[in-house]
């Protein structure tokens, strides 16, 4: 496939561009990725236990994921993005780019209810059409609908009970 499809075109996904992302932050603001998190981001959320952000022995940011809350605050985490999304700041508008498909799915190797992804969200479910999905690893997924305020979390990692969330 190298050279024979143009910038954009086809997708594939990489667990390094969280990890990019977070050296990027760190480079630009002079702190690690987990400090950045906490003030500008967690902050905002209000969460109101601890969260739990893992890192290597270097203190490098585990930025691809590793974040460990109580549902109550991924709910409120879930809100946050929800509300975020609606605003017309930077922070908002950067949101609501990123929920929205930068680049076609087409391998369907990783995300494969998914026609496309944004920055760190799949976007053009196929069973749900007009949402946003963050995925973790360990099965837990959020789901944001475009077209009113309502969100799903489901933390499994049984296809059976992930199946339940498609007839939401």
């Amino acid at each position: 496939l190298f050279g024979k499809v143009g910038p954009g075109e086809m997708f594939e996904y990489k667990t390094t561009d969280p990890t990019v992302l977070g050296i990027m932050v760190s480079r630009a603001t002079g702190r690690t990725f987990n400090q950045w998190q906490e003030d500008s981001l967690f902050a905002h959320v209000k969460t109101k236990d601890r969260v739990i952000l893992g890192q290597d022995q270097q203190n490098y940011s585990d930025a691809g994921g590793n974040v460990r809350m109580i549902i109550e605050d991924w709910l409120r985490m879930a809100v946050h993005i929800q509300e975020s999304r609606k605003q017309s700041d930077c922070y908002g508008q950067f949101v609501k780019t990123a929920t929205t498909k930068q680049i076609s799915n087409l391998e369907k190797k990783f995300g494969g209810r998914f026609n496309g992804y944004g920055y760190f969200f799949w976007t053009d479910n196929i069973t749900v059409p007009n949402s946003y999905w963050a995925n973790g690893w360990g099965g837990q997924r959020i789901a944001w609908s475009t077209i009113n305020d309502k969100v799903v979390i489901i933390f499994s990692n049984q296809e059976s009970d992930l199946e339940l969330m498609y007839r939401v």
